[in-house]
């Protein structure tokens, strides 16, 4: 019930219980918290490698898998988005915007799709293709990983790295954590197609786009990057299901949330169609953005409207690194093909002060230490 989502307890206390999935927070306003006037974590960030060793950078794409899709144009209409799929591996050295590929050190979990039969053919079947796939199968037997092909065409796990070249200043930079807006809005849609060609499975699949910010986020590569996994949907874990239980039971809840949001004055972004705000809902500082159009599938929402989506992310990101912080996950919700439950399109956006990994971020918090109305003055004041 929304007179639970968030009250006052006593002077600078809070007890608020998240409407998604029911778990209590407690929090004390700024209790042992500040922001800090300079960005005092920069120094808890990865130093960026060089781009001869960095294995996501323009000319190191034969260390990677063969790829699924790749975005090979930068249309200035993002109606003229070009995506090839299945590029044989000897042409990988194009020229390329966007591209996602399998993550080389997956080792369980695969989800198979039936219709990469024929591309996982093209590949084994050309002598070059055969022969960078037997390269990388010897690399990971050297790494005591015990492999057969049907691991290279695995969409269980899926890297999508949207920058040729990530900046030499790597995270050490606040701003070298942020893509350009219309370079982040290319690659979410590399995102979402290379989700469709998993969808193509006869199975129930969750993809769950989401993103590393920073050392405390579990980044473990300073060149930035989405990923996406896949789960299949008997297997999704509890937390994300007990929203999805929630949404099944409620399917108008997030309208709700909003409304109770802007009652609060958390509203931090508010467009025709995003409206963004902060949560008392999360481990550490966070936000919620809300896609407030009809259609709950990102894959078939209009492109300008995941650009419009993807900036408002870009937005509060940009903000939250203003006030200093270094390591935020966020992760991108929509609704799941093949069932009758609708999720509406959001993202959760959750700053880090500790190691926690990104699929933690549907887990939520056990303390809290700043009010949600008072860091939605600080990020539109920021």
């Amino acid at each position: 019930m929304k007179e639970n989502w968030c009250n006052q307890t006593g002077k600078g206390s809070f007890i608020a219980r998240c409407p998604l999935t029911g778990r209590e927070v407690s929090g004390e306003d700024y209790r042992g918290f500040r922001y800090p006037s300079t960005k005092t974590e920069s120094s808890l960030v990865a130093t960026a490698p060089s781009i001869e060793v960095c294995p996501f950078c323009v000319g190191n794409e034969k260390s990677q898998l063969p790829e699924l899709t790749r975005l090979v144009n930068s249309p200035m209409n993002l109606d003229d988005v070009v995506f090839t799929d299945f590029m044989m591996p000897h042409l990988l050295s194009q020229v390329w915007v966007a591209r996602a590929f399998p993550n080389l050190y997956k080792n369980n979990n695969l989800i198979q799709s039936r219709s990469l039969e024929a591309h996982r053919e093209r590949y084994i079947g050309h002598a070059l293709g055969r022969e960078h796939i037997n390269s990388l199968l010897n690399k990971l037997k050297m790494k005591g990983i015990q492999v057969d092909e049907d691991y290279f065409f695995d969409f269980g796990h899926i890297l999508i790295v949207g920058t040729p070249d990530h900046p030499s200043s790597g995270l050490n930079n606040p701003n070298g954590i942020i893509l350009e807006d219309i370079q982040s809005a290319l690659e979410l849609l590399t995102a979402v197609h290379v989700r469709k060609l998993a969808y193509e499975s006869d199975e129930k699949l969750f993809g769950f786009i989401y993103r590393n910010l920073g050392r405390s986020a579990a980044a473990t590569q300073p060149h930035e990057h989405l990923q996406m996994r896949c789960y299949k949907y008997n297997q999704i874990p509890k937390k994300l299901n007990d929203q999805l239980t929630t949404f099944r039971h409620n399917p108008t809840l997030m309208n709700e949330i909003v409304a109770f949001a802007k009652n609060q004055q958390w509203i931090i972004y508010e467009s025709d169609d995003v409206v963004g705000f902060t949560v008392p809902w999360e481990e550490f500082p966070g936000a919620w953005l809300v896609y407030t159009g009809e259609n709950p599938f990102l894959s078939e929402v209009h492109k300008k409207d995941i650009l419009g989506f993807s900036n408002a992310l870009q937005f509060v990101l940009r903000k939250l690194i203003t006030l200093g912080e270094t390591s935020i996950n966020f992760g991108i919700f929509d609704t799941i093909p093949h069932t009758e439950l609708q999720i509406p399109i959001h993202a959760k956006i959750v700053t880090r002060r500790k190691i926690r990994g990104s699929t933690d971020i549907f887990i939520g918090p056990e303390k809290h230490f700043i009010n949600p109305k008072q860091l939605a003055e600080m990020i539109k004041d920021a």
